[in-house]
């Protein structure tokens, strides 16, 4: 056994990182990098992966062993992050598989939206996706939004849900009636403040579709539709910046780099 004071160093950025992934439940590469990493060399960002990945704190896969690199926290690194306190053990997710093909657009387009909303000014004072919401309410919540984010500003209080749908849900005898129940699950958390829905769609004829079918829905909490940007990566994460934030400037960002698009 080693000697306690030969244990890995625990550099601040580095817990943060490992813990921004392991609420993901799975991320890619680009994503930690734009989230924690922002504004730094990529070579900073493969450190960390590699450093993590040698010491079992991460399984690092490829997509089709040429594509992005997909991160997952091991049993090893979670326990080294509540060591030294960086995350609670709910917030944290430790798959013991990567995430299905079928899944994983959905679950990519999720993680950016944590990227984009975690750079919103100000900073939501809570921002889960829906496998953390499953986890932290008991009992479950009738409708589960893929990314809720609340903020507060004052004594009032701003919940947003988002719903990124990619089209292989029935609209009509499924979805729709899901966003109805989500108005009522928005309407008790947000009594002293004010909520909203905003469903991400795969087409501009879904989205028209989907506007039609709500429009005649509980109209004290908005649902807005918009259509999924048509790019992928850093591209893709720049054009949901200007959805939230028209102001953002598209050549402040570095050079996209291309990460594989999912249909």
């Amino acid at each position: 056994m080693k000697d306690p004071r030969q244990a890995h160093r625990a550099l601040k950025r580095d817990l943060e990182a490992g813990a921004w992934i392991g609420r993901g439940y799975e991320v890619a590469q680009y994503q930690l990098h734009e989230a924690v990493f922002f504004g730094k060399s990529p070579v900073v960002v493969s450190r960390f992966t590699k450093r993590w990945r040698e010491r079992g704190y991460l399984f690092v896969e490829r997509w089709n062993r040429v594509g992005m690199n997909r991160l997952r926290l091991t049993s090893k690194g979670r326990d080294f992050l509540l060591l030294h306190a960086a995350a609670d053990t709910e917030d944290l997710f430790v798959p013991a598989r990567a995430v299905a093909p079928k899944d994983l657009a959905h679950r990519l387009w999720i993680n950016d939206l944590r990227v984009v909303l975690g750079r919103m000014s100000p900073k939501p004072e809570l921002l889960l996706p829906a496998w953390a919401l499953e986890r932290r309410f008991v009992p479950r919540l009738p409708a589960i939004p893929d990314v809720l984010s609340v903020t507060r500003g004052g004594a009032s209080t701003r919940a947003l849900a988002v719903e990124v749908d990619l089209g292989g849900e029935p609209l009509r005898s499924v979805f729709v009636p899901k966003l109805a129940v989500l108005q009522d699950v928005l309407q008790g958390m947000s009594k002293e403040g004010s909520a909203a829905i905003l469903v991400l769609t795969s087409s501009d004829r879904r989205r028209d579709t989907i506007a039609a079918l709500t429009s005649n829905l509980d109209g004290s909490i908005p649902i807005a539709v918009e259509t999924l940007p048509r790019e992928c990566g850093r591209d893709g994460l720049l054009s949901l910046e200007r959805m939230f934030n028209p102001t953002v400037n598209p050549t402040s960002q570095p050079e996209a780099e291309k990460a594989r698009c999912f249909s």
